[in-house]
This record gives C-alpha cells, sequence and structure tokens, in this order.
C-alpha cells in the first residue's frame, strides 16, 4: 500500500493529541544545530511518538544518479544489522518514489529486505520521505513485530514529522555554512585569524597547565611570484599550501591564515622537540609538493618559526605570536645559508631556552 507524499501533504486535519506531540517534536528539533544530534535525538522521538518497536532514519545523497548513503541513525530494541544496504528495500523505495509506503505483512512484501525480516522479526512497516525544498534526501522507516499495524492516519503524521526533520536539517545546515564563512579563509579554505586568536586563548586560560605549541610560518618571495606569474597563481599556491599544511598535521590541530602569505598552526599537547618536527615535516613537504598550474610551475618554500608552553607560564597571547614570529624572522634572515636547514632548527631551539 502506497500513498504518494503530495497527496498525504495537502491536508492533514490532526487532533489534539497529535498537536502536542508535533509541538514536542518541534522542541527535541530546535534544541540543537548539529546534524548528527538532531537525526539521533529525532529517531529516538519518533519512535515513542508512534508507539513503534524501532525507528531507522537515512539520509542519502545522489551521486551520478545513484543513492548513496551519508547518514544513519537507528533506534530500537536490536542494532541495525551490518552489510546491509540502507539505499535498497522500503527505504530506497521511499526516497526513489517520494511516497509513504505501508508495509502490512514484511515477510511477503517484495519491497523489504529479507536479511531484515530475518534480523528484526518484524510484520509491518511504516516509511515517509524526508523533504527539504522539494528534494528528497532521506526516508524515516519505522516497524512494528504487529501484523497491521500502521494506517493512513499515521503515514499522514509520520510524513509531517519527515517536513519538519528536513526543515530542521536545513536550517542546521545553514547554520554550520555560516558558523564557517565566520571563521574560515575564504580564499584558502583554512581558518581565519579570528577563529586561531579565539582557540589559542581557550588553550591558554581554560587549559593553563598544558603544554601548548605554535607554529608561524610563511611563503619566501611569495611577491616575487605574483610579480612574474601573476595573483591567480599567488593565490594558487596559497591554496595548495594550505592543503599541504592540513595533510601534516593532526585532525585536532588548527591551521589558519594569519594574513597575506603568513599561516599559523596551533599544536595542542605539543613539546618543543615535536613541534619542531612537524615544521621540518611540513618544509619538506612543501619542497617536494609540485605547484603547477596550466603550464607553470613555481617553486615554493617556507620559514618557520615555533614557541612551546603553557598558558600559566605565557598567558598572553601576543607575547607568544611575537616570540613565534621573531624565529620566523631570524630564520628568513639566513636564507643565503649553505645548510639553512641546521641552523633554522638550531635558532628556533636557542630561543626556546
Amino acid at each position: 500500500m502506497t500513498a504518494a507524499a503530495d497527496d498525504l501533504n495537502y491536508r492533514p486535519i490532526i487532533d489534539n493529541i497529535e498537536l502536542v506531540r508535533l509541538h514536542e517534536f518541534g522542541l527535541i528539533l530546535n534544541s540543537t544545530h548539529n546534524i548528527d544530534q538532531i537525526v539521533k535525538e529525532s529517531a529516538k522521538a519518533i519512535r515513542q511518538i508512534l508507539d513503534t518497536d524501532g525507528c531507522h532514519i537515512a539520509l542519502v545523497e545522489r551521486i551520478r544518479n545513484e543513492l548513496h548513503l551519508a547518514t544513519a541513525v537507528h533506534d530500537g530494541v536490536k542494532p541495525f544489522p551490518q552489510d546491509v544496504d540502507e539505499t535498497k528495500g522500503v527505504c530506497g523505495e521511499t526516497v526513489k518514489s517520494g511516497t509513504v509506503i505501508i508495509v502490512d505483512d514484511a515477510e511477503h512484501d517484495p519491497r523489504v529486505i529479507k536479511e531484515m525480516v530475518q534480523w528484526f522479526s518484524h510484520k509491518s512497516i511504516l516509511s515517509a520521505p524526508i523533504v527539504v525544498k522539494g528534494d528528497i534526501i532521506g526516508a524515516i522507516v519505522i516497524y512494528s513485530m504487529l501484523a497491521n499495524k500502521f494506517t493512513k492516519r499515521d503515514g499522514e503524521f509520520l510524513l509531517m514529522l519527515g517536513n519538519h526533520l528536513g526543515l530542521a536539517l536545513e536550517n542546521a545546515r545553514l547554520m554550520h555554512e555560516l558558523h564557517l564563512a565566520a571563521f574560515t579563509d575564504s580564499l584558502t579554505g583554512a581558518f581565519n585569524r579570528g577563529y586561531f586568536h579565539d582557540e589559542l586563548d581557550q588553550l591558554l586560560t581554560g587549559h593553563p597547565t598544558e603544554l601548548v605549541s605554535l607554529i608561524m610560518m610563511d611563503v619566501n618571495d611569495l611577491k616575487v611570484i605574483n610579480d612574474t606569474y601573476g595573483h591567480t597563481m599567488g593565490d594558487f599556491v596559497l591554496q595548495e599550501l594550505t592543503a599541504v599544511l592540513q595533510r601534516n598535521v593532526r585532525a585536532r590541530d588548527i591551521v589558519s591564515r594569519y594574513g597575506g602569505d603568513e599561516f599559523a598552526i596551533i599544536l595542542p599537547g605539543t613539546d618543543t622537540e615535536e613541534a619542531m618536527q612537524v615544521a621540518e615535516r611540513i618544509q619538506v613537504a612543501v619542497g617536494e609538493a609540485p605547484f603547477s598550474r596550466g603550464d607553470k610551475q613555481v617553486a615554493v618554500s617556507v620559514a618557520w618559526g615555533t614557541i612551546t608552553t603553557r598558558g600559566q607560564d605565557m598567558p598572553n597571547m601576543d607575547q607568544i605570536i611575537d616570540a613565534a614570529d621573531s624565529k620566523l624572522y631570524n630564520m628568513k634572515k639566513i636564507k643565503g645559508n649553505p645548510n639553512p636547514r641546521k641552523k633554522n632548527i638550531a635558532d628556533n631551539q636557542q630561543l626556546d631556552r
């Protein structure tokens, strides 16, 4: 039994109990802007609201006209079985058709994945699409151990919950984009200077006894690259450099564009030796990276300075930045040294004493 989402979406008249449940569901959706948390709390709430044995929410994306799972959350007595493709079966049919699907006999319905029946032993299923601005982004699937459990009215209500969930997910996505825009450098995709200051200050004041290292790094002769090849090549170099930096640090480390050709990298919980190892690794990786755009290729090198401290020892953020900058500028002065790498490390170690 199927019912088109458009057919179910034009009314429905809901009673007071459903109105209360819809309001409570709305409060849950508005309690956070974290997409994973929204989906998790929604699955739990829908299972309780519709008194079912389980609720599964799957968010999908289309790649080359094929459905691919983006996010899936299950709330039930048993966990969701492994090695089952959630883009198939009733869930996939719901996304593809944009319809509410009611299954009264799961064991004999060809739309139901047999491994699912064997795992859950459920008898009936109800699913509804999750719609955002006319696009179907996923499905809500609930199931029961009772046959003929779900009615058309249940389908109407689940569709309304799906519409509210879709709206909440879209709002969360927009909030995430706004958050990134506020803290991300538009050219390189690295964090911006404001975010860098906030995070460094939080580490120094919130965790004053823990080590934190800072690497200040800039591109040698970026002006020469701009003057020789044009500013589009200079922008390309900064973008590629950002990618090299991000590949050579941990997930918890913070890579930010401090300004112009200068970058700042925060390494929480890292001592002096470890910080210099990271800086060395980046220096080598930059030197080996092919900075090629079209038929143009440029050689890129970087200079760097590091500082390692604790908030209780050096709480002034500007002082820390200035100390790392001082080492950076000392390194740039020895550009003509026949063995600059050895001299760079010695200068950074000396200034940390």
